[in-house]
């Protein structure tokens, strides 16, 4: 079925702790099915690799003679929420290294955090920085997008992921205005199950509202108490409305499970539960 086609062709897994060598990691995905391969550069060894221009030469040609296709997780830690210029600048100037590097890697997506602000306590409150400016964060939050997406132009596709600050109501606003083209979204299922009630919802209905944006999906289960990262089933999520709603744009569905082996799980999971589900005739 062109339905499930259109899937599979993109189904991957991120690998942040199994390997040091990217080339490794790239095999570990070949053989196990999978065509996608998200590295996640929180995995000092992958920095330190794709930081080589030999090495970025070695993973290209490694990754297309298998037939794998890789994806990128920038680094996280680094927020766009802070008050000091020179900060925001560094982190800038690191996702513009990776930016770099996914263009000599025929890297199709880069997934970011913005980061969070912080919060303090304020007579029994928990107060956010952003309240109180609100026209500087704006206008930061504002500026450092309109940035990433100038300089990933003719690069690669740079993917926002709802987490932290992607929630904060005005930068739902400036996403809405600046998506397009180059700039994108990741939604990760997991963080959104995380999330409960009206916040859940609206999520929700921002993501489909925007679909045609999203570029990434991250895939992992939870029981909506905190961000597990679980194999699919061992959670409470359904996840077919999500493969629904995903199923005619080209985002890439990437298991964002670990060890290694769960991703191998997940794959088995999706093929032997969540495909009959999606092929059923609806009552």
């Amino acid at each position: 079925m062109k339905f499930l086609d259109k899937l599979d062709a993109r189904i991957g897994l991120q690998i942040l702790f199994d390997f040091d060598d990217v080339t490794d990691a790239i095999k570990f995905a070949k053989d196990n099915g999978f065509r996608n391969l998200e590295l996640n550069l929180n995995n000092i060894g992958f920095w330190q690799q794709l930081g080589k221009s030999q090495e970025r030469k070695k993973i290209r040609g490694f990754a297309e003679n298998n037939d794998v296709r890789l994806l990128v997780h920038s680094p996280e830690g680094l927020s766009f929420f802070v008050p000091d210029q020179k900060i925001r600048t560094a982190a800038l100037d690191s996702l513009k290294i990776i930016i770099d590097w996914s263009k000599e890697l025929d890297i199709e997506r880069v997934t970011f955090h913005l980061g969070s602000d912080l919060f303090f306590g304020m007579s029994g409150k928990r107060i956010a920085t952003y309240e109180f400016f609100p026209d500087y964060f704006q206008k930061t939050i504002t500026e450092v997008l309109t940035e990433i997406k100038k300089y990933a132009k003719d690069k690669t596709c740079v993917c926002v992921e709802n987490v932290g600050g992607f929630r904060y109501p005005f930068v739902l606003e400036i996403l809405d205005r600046l998506l397009g083209e180059n700039l994108a979204l990741t939604m990760d299922i997991g963080h959104i199950y995380r999330m409960s009630g009206e916040i859940r919802e609206n999520e929700i209905a921002f993501f489909q509202d925007h679909k045609k944006f999203i570029k990434n999906c991250h895939i992992h289960d939870n029981n909506s108490e905190w961000d597990q990262h679980n194999i699919i089933g061992e959670g409470k999520i359904d996840f077919v409305p999500y493969f629904k709603m995903l199923a005619d744009t080209d985002s890439y569905l990437i298991f964002e499970v670990r060890p290694k082996e769960s991703a191998v799980e997940c794959l088995r999971r999706f093929n032997s539960i969540i495909v009959p589900k999606l092929v059923a005739p609806e009552s």
